[in-house]
């Protein structure tokens, strides 16, 4: 959806007075209104679309047909702009040419607005079969009332940052400031500016729905002031005389006549302006000479008490910052650790049970969390992002497919039901790993080099699970020399119907054989090389058998055995077993 802005279509062009107009004077307003809920609707499951479009092609389908139908919706909204309403209507002699024209208009429009509607009804239903997830804060207008709602069970965090600034709030309406606007700047730290947002706009929506602001103030008024905007003064006046009045204001072509009417309908009542984004590219002086023509025009207007919250968004941390004197700053730093965590383990696991057996299970997310916290300084965002990666993850990550150390002091993980993830990671490169569990990896069909890592052991793992793994074939040798898994003492196999070669190597502590080797119906070779504490083999070797792609039973399967320095016994039945070729070699106790 490049190039398409759907907030834009919904927060600027939408709810313009100019729009309210002309829809007003083609009749069109209600058939306009019934889509809006639909475009809302596309506006929520956006942010999950965007992780989900370069591995799945569905969905990166379903974004081109938005995208697609997004822009159509603008250019259909455009054309209704354009249109030159009444105020262009001809005297007597031309009305009824004019009359024709606005009908053949209209139906035109309404027939567009009925196929438009369609349209977004079945992108909607494509959405919500392929499972798209709703991002709530972008579901509705955040203007809304309701919306207040949104932000009690979505923010995470901020309830802190929120109360600090209510109450700075508080403390300023019981003095003076000699008439002017009170004016709160709320910044975080600009040498983060490679990182995204600590959630300034959202502590903003948080202040803009408080119980207390609501009942204090008697217009709250939010102006997104953006790149777009880049503080035209005319357009802020415009949209604060929109919300002061509830009319258009767009025939207002000067500052006077703009802030004369905020004036004259205000009188002496408190407001609440919040400028969101205000996007700092500017020199100091011209942004400073652009906040004190506004600052002029707010001294004029508004009661004892009126307020100004201010968000910034720098162009790089080499901009200037918007430094106004006598502003009151509160900085905004990241989420605390413990905030930051539960927003990734939220962003992860949300939803049902069965979303939480779609990822990474929860001690390997938690310790990979913790040391990734400082990295990303508590941003809000990066935690969403990072949880949304795991939830979908198709591959596992860079950060477990290298040596930097992310999570060497790992003792255990659990890898449950990553269906789509091809490639094992280097788990032997965790120098402390002690339980490794694998389960539900669909993709999977084989254990090789990539597992062990380049030159590692295994050097402490205790326990390896590896279950309901149904294209698994092959357990593969290491390459390199070394003992693999010196300290496993369990090794378990459950349903891995395809397994045909499975190696094991050099696991000194290992006493006996795994019975999951009993459920490999298509195992054809078992290899058992230097098991030095592996007294004897099972009975139960002599009754395994093996079937082929076409469900026959193969004649025999091999059992080779090498230098298992303890092996003394095997059993008669084992060795007189007509399925079993084995041959064993270097095991000095073992007379046959």
């Amino acid at each position: 959806m490049a190039g398409v802005d759907l907030r834009h279509v919904l927060l600027d062009l939408l709810p313009s007075s100019e729009m309210t107009e002309r829809c007003r004077e083609l009749g069109i307003q209600h058939h306009l209104e019934k889509f809006i809920p639909d475009l809302w609707a596309i506006n929520a499951v956006i942010r999950d679309a965007t992780m989900r479009v370069w591995t799945q092609p569905d969905v990166e389908m379903w974004m081109a047909d938005a995208g697609a139908a997004i822009a159509d919706v603008h250019n259909l909204l455009d054309r209704i702009l354009e249109w030159p309403g009444r105020a262009a209507a001809p005297s007597n002699p031309l009305l009824r040419s004019f009359l024709s024209i606005r009908v053949a208009f209209r139906l035109s429009i309404l027939q567009e607005l009925k196929e438009m509607g369609l349209r977004l009804k079945e992108l909607v239903l494509r959405g919500s079969a392929l499972d798209l997830r709703k991002e709530m804060m972008d579901a509705m207008d955040p203007c809304h009332e309701k919306y207040s709602y949104v932000l009690g069970d979505e923010v995470v965090g901020r309830d802190e940052d929120r109360d600090n600034i209510i109450e700075i709030l508080q403390q300023n309406q019981s003095s003076s400031n000699n008439g002017e606007p009170f004016v709160i700047q709320i910044r975080d730290d600009g040498s983060l500016r490679s990182l995204p947002s600590m959630g300034k706009t959202t502590l903003a929506r948080m202040i803009y729905h408080h119980p207390w602001v609501r009942q204090h103030f008697h217009h709250r008024i939010w102006v997104d002031v953006s790149m777009d905007l880049s503080w035209d003064q005319l357009s802020i006046g415009r949209e604060f005389a929109r919300c002061i009045t509830g009319e258009s204001c767009d025939h207002l072509q000067s500052h006077q006549a703009i802030w004369l009417l905020v004036n004259e309908r205000l009188g002496q009542r408190r407001y609440l302006l919040i400028l969101n984004d205000i996007y700092c590219d500017d020199t100091e002086e011209g942004l400073k000479d652009k906040w004190d023509q506004l600052k002029h025009n707010l001294l004029h207007v508004g009661g004892i008490g009126s307020t100004v919250i201010i968000t910034t968004k720098r162009a790089s941390q080499y901009s200037w910052s918007l430094d106004i004197s006598g502003c009151k700053y509160y900085w905004l730093d990241g989420l605390s650790e413990d905030a930051w965590i539960k927003l990734v383990m939220r962003e992860t696991f949300i939803g049902s049970a069965q979303d939480k057996e779609n990822t990474c299970t929860i001690n390997l997310l938690l310790q990979f969390a913790e040391q990734q916290y400082k990295t990303y300084n508590g941003s809000p965002l990066l935690a969403k992002t990072l949880g949304s990666i795991f939830r979908y993850a198709e591959k596992l990550p860079s950060w477990m497919m290298c040596k930097q150390g992310y999570l060497k002091d790992l003792t255990e993980i659990k890898l449950i039901n990553l269906r789509k993830c091809e490639r094992l990671p280097p788990l032997g490169q965790l120098p402390e790993l002690k339980t490794a569990e694998i389960s539900g990896m669909n993709s999977i069909s084989a254990v090789d080099n990539a597992f062990y890592g380049d030159g590692s052991t295994f050097s402490r793992l205790e326990s390896l699970i590896f279950s309901e793994m149904p294209m698994l074939e092959r357990w593969l040798k290491a390459k390199g020399e070394g003992d693999m898994f010196p300290w496993l003492e369990r090794l378990i196999l459950i349903q891995c119907p395809k397994f045909k070669e499975f190696h094991i190597m050099g696991c000194e502590e290992l006493r006996c054989l795994p019975q999951g080797i009993k459920h490999l119906k298509s195992l054809e070779k078992l290899e058992i090389i230097g098991c030095n504490n592996l007294i004897s083999l099972p009975d139960w070797l002599a009754e395994l058998t093996s079937l082929d792609r076409w469900g026959k039973v193969r004649e025999f399967i091999y059992l080779i055995v090498r230098d298992c320095a303890m092996l003394s016994f095997v059993p008669e039945k084992l060795k007189q077993s007509p399925n079993i070729r084995m041959r064993i070699e270097g095991c000095p106790k073992l007379q046959l």
